[in-house]
């Protein structure tokens, strides 16, 4: 966190990820256009993609404010939401959630 800055500033935003690749791809250049990742987390939830291509391009965006998540079942919308609220709740550095599914249309 920048000097001065309370979890107050930041925001946990929840992609919950079921294939559709070339959506997810548009939704996070979106995401990553308009947001600013030094203050803000970017949580993606993979729900047990059947898309083989979309566990090796999450591992790609890895990084320190961008969390992957990987399913060993399809859980479904809710449960994945519910998941990434549970995961950070107790993390002390974001008081905020938004959630978004990934397609940009």
């Amino acid at each position: 966190m920048i000097k001065g800055e309370t979890s107050l500033n930041t925001i946990d935003i929840i992609i919950p990820i079921y294939n559709a690749l070339d959506d997810l791809k548009k939704c996070l250049e979106s995401v990553q256009k308009h947001t600013d990742l030094d203050r803000h987390r970017l949580i993606l939830i993979n729900d047990n993609s059947t898309d083989e291509r979309i566990k090796p391009f999450l591992q790609e965006q890895r990084s320190e404010r961008i969390i992957v998540i990987h399913n060993d079942k399809n859980m479904g919308f809710s449960n994945n939401i519910n998941t990434g609220m549970q995961i950070f709740r107790y993390s002390g550095t974001s008081p905020w959630q938004s959630i978004n599914r990934s397609f940009t249309r």
